[in-house]
């Protein structure tokens, strides 16, 4: 069995609080040994979006597949009331990416934006 170690990345501009928390409490449902980093603040990256946002990071390890963890992040994010036609209207109740998987990185853009980076190296 192989231990993957993962980081994540995710984000809220309505009722942060609120969806941030719960995505935090099921993430640690699902990775028992998952560390967050801090919740930074951030303006939001596109014209339609609203701002600004909350975002975060985390680490963990699973033994899952990057289309199995993805699956448990979707379930997350409906769970919190995710609608894709609200993006259209600048509304993400919460996103949930996985920018890496073991030494893979997945979302290269998303990695390295400089808040992320910098909790990044507050995390190892």
């Amino acid at each position: 069995m192989t231990i993957n170690t993962c980081i994540l990345c995710m984000g809220s501009n309505f009722e942060r609080d609120i969806h941030l928390n719960a995505a935090r409490k099921a993430l640690k449902e699902q990775f028992s040994g998952i560390s967050f980093g801090k919740e930074i603040e951030t303006e939001a990256i596109g014209e339609i979006y609203l701002s600004p946002f909350s975002n975060q990071i985390a680490k963990f390890e699973t033994t899952l597949t990057p289309d199995e963890i993805r699956s448990i992040f979707k379930d997350i994010e409906h769970q919190n009331g995710r609608l894709p036609e609200e993006r259209a209207l600048g509304i993400v109740k919460l996103d949930i990416d996985l920018l890496t998987f073991n030494n893979l990185v997945l979302k290269p853009e998303d990695l390295h934006r400089e808040y992320i980076q910098k909790e990044l190296s507050n995390l190892e």
